[in-house]
């Protein structure tokens, strides 16, 4: 019987939906999985509290449960380790196997809701999560409640990469001690003391990222809070601190911290030892430090009693300090006077209400092209340098952008890594080529608000009209010329988190619906 010729629009529809989708299939890859958008190339394993070590453990629903099982996974470069958001592990996870230059092993999350935490409390040196192997991912865990270290990365631990992490309550949040590690995006804050005696010289804890070790780098970190009371100083604590150990004395060379954001701890860095080693080549670039009672503490000598170490061309560069507190003493203090060769103090923004630190210790650093507002009549000791107000748009509320016609415009000088002055945006930066390129997130520069903001507090109110269709250069979340893949493992990273950078329709937080925005101009 013929078909009737009512019907034959319909068949011609259902014809052309099939053709469509054919052409679509065959012209264009498939969409990657979760677990290869992560990273994750090759076995991917599941931790969940509800889990059963004696599964398999490949899939969620047949999960494992336990730390030690998890820290057994036979894991091979490209393979993965996930725990389910929402859950709790107490105690040690140690990861001994190495990815390689490439394929990372990576350890993160699955699943919906807030990160999974890791804590270890209990013992003066525990670690909640330590890493002994090489090219080891790390990303969207929460750490807390640890003392000595809430994540560490130990002696041979190489070329590993931490990111998105969230420490809190820790005595050391991250402790370093392999070399070519990469610390980037992580939310660092509420310290606590690891020792903290009455009497002597050894009380210590309270700190962000501590490294031990030479050819690391941290860039993109907010770090809040790590200022605690102490026996032996009255208060104690820091946001970055280079430091060689009597037990494992190494050297403190060329490691690399830039565009942090750090706010009342004590002190930005502090640099020392108790083995006389060396702190040679280290750069501090492109900073924002507020309120941390003082910037530098650098404990600069050669003797083998105290805590000295030998300082020699440490440049600090293109940073903002600002300093208000009243009870704040000096923006540096340095053990042992600095010489032209210590510190090279260049492109910077400084305003303070306390004395920038003794002339016969800073006196003879060598510096140049910054610009340096005293408050409350105090001093700066640094001859040559231009005073005046920076004309930040809101200190306030930590705009630390120039308003027009800021005396820092133009004032800065262009260094040997970078092309930019003050207030001026920095040059891109390339991170080792041992470490995967940071996740793009906003630079807190002289021109820039402090980020990357914190997981908890969105940085800004939504837009009262979210934008559904962004342009495709709103996509290109990395800046690498295209809407792809990468730019989707970015918003996955951020998944549920307030970052107004990559909240794509502008509706308060990263989910879906930015996902999808991606994934249809892909």
């Amino acid at each position: 019987m013929a078909l009737k010729k009512k019907n034959s629009p319909l068949l011609f529809l259902v014809v052309l939906v099939v053709l469509i989708l054919l052409f679509i299939f065959r012209s264009k890859p498939m969409e990657p999985s979760v677990n290869q958008i992560l990273g994750i190339t090759g076995s991917a394993y599941y931790v969940s509290p509800n889990g059963d070590d004696s599964k398999a453990g490949t899939s969620t629903s047949t999960a494992w449960r336990t730390l030690d099982k998890a820290a057994s996974a036979p894991l091979n470069p490209g393979d993965g380790i996930l725990f389910e958001r929402g859950g709790t592990w107490t105690g040690r996870l140690t990861l001994s196997r190495s990815g390689t230059s490439g394929a990372n092993i990576y350890l993160g999350a699955y699943g919906s809701g807030n990160a999974p935490i890791f804590r270890n409390p209990g013992g003066t040196w525990n670690h909640a999560v330590e890493l002994r192997g090489d090219y080891i991912t790390v990303e969207d865990i929460k750490v807390v409640d640890t003392l000595e270290a809430c994540l560490s990365i130990e002696i041979g631990a190489d070329y590993n990469t931490v990111k998105h992490v969230e420490a809190e309550h820790c005595g050391q949040a991250i402790l370093v001690r392999g070399t070519h590690n990469l610390l980037t995006a992580n939310h660092l804050h509420d310290g606590v003391m690891v020792v903290n005696t009455p009497g002597g010289d050894d009380d210590f804890g309270s700190n962000g990222i501590v490294i031990r070790s030479s050819d690391n780098e941290a860039s993109y970190n907010r770090i809040e809070r790590c200022r605690v009371p102490s026996y032996d100083y009255g208060f104690d604590g820091g946001a970055f601190e280079f430091y060689s150990t009597q037990s494992t004395p190494s050297q403190l060379d060329n490691n690399y911290i830039h565009h942090n954001y750090v706010e009342g701890c004590d002190g930005f860095l502090e640099v020392g030892g108790k083995n006389p080693k060396t702190a040679k080549n280290n750069i501090l670039a492109h900073n924002i430090s507020y309120n941390n009672k003082k910037f530098g503490g650098i404990h600069n000598g050669t003797s083998t009693g105290g805590f000295s170490v030998d300082v020699k061309n440490l440049k600090i560069e293109n940073n903002t300090i600002v300093e208000t507190a009243s009870d704040a003493k000096h923006i540096f203090w340095i053990w042992s006077p600095a010489t032209a060769e210590t510190i090279s103090f260049n492109n910077n923004i400084v305003v303070s209400g306390v004395k920038f630190g003794d002339s016969n210790q800073v006196g003879k650093i060598t510096h140049s092209n910054n610009l340096i507002q005293m408050l409350n009549g105090a001093k700066n000791p640094l001859s040559g340098e231009k005073s005046g107000d920076p004309q930040f748009t809101n200190i306030d509320s930590r705009d630390f952008s120039l308003k027009s016609g800021s005396p820092a415009t133009g004032l800065g000088a262009n260094l040997h890594y970078r092309d930019t002055g003050l207030g001026g945006n920095p040059a891109p930066t390339t991170p080792p080529s041992s470490t995967p390129t940071p996740t793009p997130t906003p630079t807190p520069t002289p021109t820039s608000t402090p980020t990357p903001t914190p997981s908890n507090s969105p940085s800004s109110a939504p837009s009262a009209t979210p934008s559904q269709n962004p342009s495709p250069a709103n996509l290109d979340l990395n800046a690498d010329g295209k809407v792809n893949y990468l730019d989707l493992d970015l918003v996955l990273g951020r998944y549920r988190r307030h970052d107004s950078e990559l909240d794509i329709n502008k509706d308060g937080i990263i989910n879906s619906l930015d996902a999808v925005l991606i994934l249809k101009n892909i």
